[in-house]
């Protein structure tokens, strides 16, 4: 027996003489999705439409990085204190590791959440005392 998808049994309705409204109570979807569908399908057949809505959901599976390098990023951040695009270069040109930027504060941001962000929160604003330096700077520093 052959799997039928929505698209196929709202087409084959569609031909029936059935309405896009009626269609889409029938099989619980939005109106205008099944418009969308009609439209598609009408453009490029029920065949192509299936088969490239089916070629549509297969995602990239993420690659992820060798520990070995998820460890040096870490000892850079420890021993240094750089940011991402610092480890980068370093990873680069001292190790010939080569790994995107977006790779290296994806790490960071997991081992190091607190530290990568380099903002300060509302509630450490708070908390935390004026300086001198704080205050000259709002009423200008005379000379």
């Amino acid at each position: 027996m052959k799997n039928v998808s929505l698209y196929e049994v709202a087409w084959e309705l569609f031909r029936l003489g059935i309405k896009p409204k009626d269609i889409a109570k029938r099989l619980g979807i939005g109106r205008a999705t099944v418009y969308r569908w009609l439209k598609s399908i009408k453009y490029r057949g029920i065949r192509r439409f299936v088969k490239e809505k089916k070629e549509a959901r297969r995602k990239r599976k993420r690659r992820y990085l060798d520990t070995r390098v998820v460890f040096k990023i870490k000892k850079i951040r420890q021993e240094t204190g750089w940011c991402g695009e610092k480890i980068v270069w370093e990873l680069k040109n001292k190790h010939g590791v080569k790994v995107s930027q977006s790779s290296v504060y994806r790490v960071l941001n997991r081992y190091f959440s607190s530290e990568v962000s380099g903002r300060r929160t509302k509630l450490e604003d708070l908390n935390r005392k004026p300086s001198n330096q704080d205050h000259q700077t709002k009423r200008g520093d005379p000379g």
